[in-house]
Order: structure tokens, then C-alpha cells, then sequence
């Protein structure tokens, strides 16, 4: 009985293969709360009232801030933008030209950036509502450049 055990137990064992796991990049609390304190810094010194939502890789809210002043509508925008951002991979301010409306949790406002590493490695999606779209996408930047993840723009 115990041959036959060992011998299922192998033929089991041998089915699986062995291979080296990649790790991947994930978006940590800490890098999230820099980015939330670099757009809130930029939201400050410009007298907004932001909201800010960022999400991770797999399209859960990491953190999320609504500063006094900004409407309900600013922060479920700002989810909106994150969202998209992660789900998509690219800016929304990209997205709103796609003309595909039944599309789910995809955002057609400018605002929401996808966030990545500075090698290009998707790590989740930042939303910020509350101003002029331009702005938005201003603040944006700021806290991924807080968290020193704003890549230089690709020279052609």
C-alpha cells in the first residue's frame, strides 16, 4: 500500500513543472501615500480642492484622498480616472479618443495616468478630479514625480 502511495505521489509530483518565478512589480502602500502627498502638496500650493484615487495593477484601491473643498462628483471622477488607468495602461486624456462607449471603466476625461516603474513596468493607475482637466493631469504628475515615478516623454 505505501509502494502504491509513493509511486501516485511521484507520477503527481512529475506532473508539475518547475519553473523560476518572475517577480513582478507591485505598487506598495508606501510608494501610494507618496504619490497621494505629492499631488496633495501641488493641490495645496495651487488652493485646490482635489480628489485622488489610486489603484493597483489588479484595479484595487491602494488609497484615496478627497481634500476639503472637492465635490462628491470630483471623487468618484477621480475613481473613474483611476480605475481606467489601471485597467488600460494608458493616460485617459488617450482613452477618451478611443470612441468605444460601452467600454467598461474606461474614462474620457484627462486625468487619469497609468503608473508605472521607471523601466516602463505597469504598477496600477492614478486618478485626480477637481480642477480643469489640465490641471488634473498637472497634479497628477506632481505625485508621480514625488514618487519619482514620472518618466521623461519618449523623443522621436
Amino acid at each position: 500500500m505505501q509502494r502504491k502511495l509513493f509511486i501516485l505521489l511521484a507520477l503527481f509530483l512529475a506532473c508539475f513543472h518547475s519553473h523560476a518565478q518572475e517577480l513582478k512589480p507591485e505598487l506598495t502602500l508606501t510608494t501610494a501615500q507618496k504619490i497621494l502627498a505629492g499631488c496633495i502638496a501641488y493641490a495645496d500650493s495651487n488652493k485646490l480642492g482635489m480628489a485622488i484615487a489610486i489603484y493597483d495593477n489588479h484595479g484595487q484601491l491602494v488609497n484615496f484622498a478627497k481634500m476639503d473643498g472637492a465635490s462628491l462628483g470630483a471623487a468618484k471622477i477621480a475613481q473613474w480616472k483611476g480605475l481606467s488607468a489601471a485597467t488600460y495602461r494608458y493616460p485617459t486624456a488617450e482613452t477618451a479618443k478611443w470612441n468605444v462607449p460601452t467600454a467598461p471603466d474606461l474614462a474620457t476625461i484627462p486625468g487619469g495616468l497609468p503608473i508605472t516603474t521607471t523601466e516602463g513596468a505597469p504598477l496600477g493607475g492614478l486618478g485626480v478630479s477637481g480642477a480643469a482637466p489640465a490641471v488634473d493631469v498637472a497634479c497628477a504628475e506632481a505625485g508621480l514625480r514625488a514618487a519619482g515615478l514620472l518618466r521623461a516623454a519618449k523623443k522621436e
